[in-house]
């Protein structure tokens, strides 16, 4: 799959809707959105998806939005890229969860000796 280009838009990014349109090959989005993506090195689709879903809270900040509306915008940029951008990007939730932390003690102990 050949990778689509981002163009950029004059239009206004609103809360829940990032204003995506996909066109000739093309991603357009804001201008508010691309320019501070394009400075962390997110300028591909797939890499601009990438960055709204791995941290919703900077994009938040970015836009003066709170993280459930960057949720719901991405949720919503997962439905139009469907297509242009490699199906295994389009949802945060296909990726595996990272383990944090050590054991509970107690419960390694139970199922060590045979107990639950």
């Amino acid at each position: 799959m050949a990778e689509f280009a981002v163009g950029v838009t004059r239009e206004t990014p609103v809360p829940g809707d990032f204003r995506a349109v996909i066109g000739d090959n093309t991603v357009y989005l804001p201008a508010a959105l691309v320019q501070p993506l394009r400075m962390q090195g997110a300028t591909t689709p797939t890499s601009i998806l990438s960055y709204l879903q791995s941290f919703p809270s900077a994009a938040a900040n970015m836009l003066g939005w709170s993280v459930a509306d960057v949720q719901s915008a991405v949720r919503r940029l997962e439905v139009q890229l469907t297509g242009a951008v490699p199906s295994w990007a389009l949802s945060a939730a296909s990726h595996a969860e990272p383990t944090y932390g050590a054991l509970n003690p107690a419960l390694l102990r139970k199922s060590t000796h045979g107990q639950s």
